[in-house]
């Protein structure tokens, strides 16, 4: 049995590509639809801040890497971070 609630998750889950995060978007909601809050559907929780990161790697610059921000809209936004040091929320998913 796991010892806290994401044991389960330990080895199975990974970082959600540009797209998927995307896709969890909901624009009728929070800020998204003229309100506060985070354009996310209720059926995906709270999310912890604004940026996320994501799987997805520039094109043009292995140093940047894409984050959805939740709270100005689900809009990929590029993100410089080469050193590693930027803190980003992040939301893990599992292949099925």
């Amino acid at each position: 049995m796991p010892n806290t609630p994401y044991e389960s998750f330990r080895g199975s889950s990974r970082n959600p590509t540009l797209d998927e995060l995307q896709g969890i978007a909901d624009l009728t909601r929070g800020s998204c639809a003229g309100g506060s809050g985070p354009c996310l559907h209720p059926m995906f929780g709270p999310t912890g801040g604004s940026f996320t990161w994501t799987s997805t790697a520039s094109a043009e610059n292995a140093g940047e890497v894409w984050a959805v921000d939740f709270n100005g809209g689900p809009g990929g936004v590029l993100v410089a971070d080469a050193s590693g040091t930027i803190e980003l929320s992040v939301r893990l998913v599992r292949d099925w």
